[in-house]
């Protein structure tokens, strides 16, 4: 297995071991066991024992700190890590621990495997190397044991997010980011006065009749469709005068509305390859905005002074 680094060993000993921890990676989390008395993360994992392979050792020690079952095919070696002491001026190897990838069957961790030493959870990488890098440990920080394990932790810790930045011994896979769609600045004013040219208009329909009855009302009109279009009566003629000064400028507003919203809809489309639909959409849309109101304005121009004179002249 890849040596990964070397840690000074906490004490002298002669008795060699070997462990083995779980890199298990749960959506964008890594699976680590948090003491609950002294504030840090180590990945879960123990001891190997003499009738056991790594493999199996591994399987059983997750199962037993962390409660998930470890799919033995997903086992893949990270690296190892052994702590050494000087003797005589040469480096004996005290214990070694084996780091590997796995996976686990289970989609989320088992609430009932907290014990009253260490808790399993799911953490980002940054957020465990914060607390184990922190000088809030306890009275356990002074010990040599302690230092050393944790040592050992933060700098697989540390290692893992190096590869993260720069994959080891991987070919990158670039990932295509989704399309942004532009969105025009004259798409977005021309769907807001859209908006607030037909909220005018619909409350000018709503008003127009209204407002003309309650007119005709107070003028003792009781039924002003009575004698045609425009009788000779000056109640009436206020009736129709509310009414089309109202009414008839709803409807152009509505068209105005109409207009810009196909504008809208011309801009989108020159923006997405349609130029020419789009042109001849905004062209289709004001040409018939114009016709309209060339038809509907000099009208209005002569129908409302002709109101007016006659409720005058009565």
């Amino acid at each position: 297995m890849r040596l990964l680094f070397e840690a000074e060993a906490a004490q002298n000993s002669a008795v060699h071991g070997k462990s083995v921890h779980g890199i298990i990676r749960l959506h964008k989390h890594l699976i680590l066991l948090r003491s609950l008395h002294y504030d840090y993360y180590r990945f879960p994992g123990g001891e190997i024992m003499p009738d056991e392979t790594p493999e199996q050792a591994l399987i059983r020690t997750v199962q037993a700190e962390t409660g998930l079952t470890v799919l033995p095919e997903s086992i893949r070696e990270c690296g190892a890590v052994r702590e050494v002491c000087s003797e005589n001026g040469e480096k004996i190897t005290v214990r070694e621990h084996c780091y590997y990838d796995c996976e686990v069957s289970e989609k989320k961790l088992p609430h009932d495997k907290s014990t009253d030493r260490f808790l399993p959870m799911p953490v980002l990488l940054p957020d465990a190397l914060t607390l184990n890098r922190s000088e809030k440990h306890g009275a356990v920080s002074g010990e040599a044991a302690f230092q050393t394990m944790l040592r050992r932790e933060t700098g697989v810790l540390q290692y893992l997010q190096e590869i993260q930045q720069v994959p080891a011994e991987r070919i990158p896979v670039r990932i295509a980011e989704p399309e942004v769609l532009y969105t025009p600045k004259g798409q977005k004013w021309a769907v807001r006065l859209a908006m607030i040219i037909s909220i005018i208009s619909l409350i000018m329909s709503v008003l127009s009749p209204l407002a003309a009855g309650t007119g005709a009302s107070l003028a003792g009109v009781k039924n002003p469709n009575e004698g045609g279009m425009m009788p000779p009566d000056s109640a009436f003629a206020l009736y129709a005068l509310i009414w089309g000064a109202l009414m008839i400028p709803g409807v152009l507003l509505s068209l105005l509305a109409l207009t810009c919203s196909v504008t809208a809809l011309g801009i989108r489309l020159i923006f997405r390859r349609s130029k020419y639909i789009g042109i001849a959409a905004v062209a289709v849309a004001w040409t018939a905005f114009g016709y309209a109101a060339l038809i509907t304005v000099p009208w209005l121009a002569v129908i409302i002074p002709e109101w007016i004179r006659r409720m005058i002249s009565i």
